[in-house]
């Protein structure tokens, strides 16, 4: 049965997975190996390539954030957005966001001292999660930003 092997644990994933199911590490480029008989084989497998947006808009109450690839959101000055961002509980680097061939992501900083939250759900942070239109990011539990990805 075809699987991906996560390069951080180890686990075998389902060949769709983009995440690993075990410690959540990005999956999403790793390439599908299928077992014969006690052999490991890699397998081709056609992968949906998105093309490159410019950047991500994560809208506020009263204002608009355009991220690109690579771009750090908070209230800092090297931030994106940080002229919006001036509540106390967003960290000055907060997210990071990502652009990989399958769509946007972002990463909560490790060194921050607040929490992320994804569709209310609080985020791990220095992992990848994948972002679409419509979800609502959470800087801490005060600032809501609602992802818009043009498609």
């Amino acid at each position: 049965m075809p699987y991906k092997k996560c390069p951080a644990c180890g686990h075998k994933n389902k060949v769709n997975s983009l995440t690993c199911e075990n410690c959540n590490c990005d999956i999403s480029t790793v390439e599908v190996i299928k077992e014969e008989k006690g052999k490991n084989v890699l397998i081709e497998e056609p992968k949906t390539i998105i093309e490159k947006e410019e950047y991500v808009e994560f809208l506020g109450e009263d204002f608009v954030i355009k991220a690109k690839d690579g771009d750090i959101i908070g209230r800092g000055m090297e931030s994106v957005g940080s002229e919006y961002l001036q509540n106390v509980y967003i960290s000055r680097k907060h997210i990071k966001v990502y652009f990989k061939e399958d769509g946007w992501y972002i990463e909560p900083l490790k060194n921050t001292t607040n929490d992320t939250y994804l569709n209310g759900e609080k985020l791990e942070k220095g992992k990848l999660f994948k972002i679409r239109r419509g979800d609502i990011v959470g800087l801490s539990t005060k600032v809501k930003l609602e992802v818009k990805i043009k498609r």
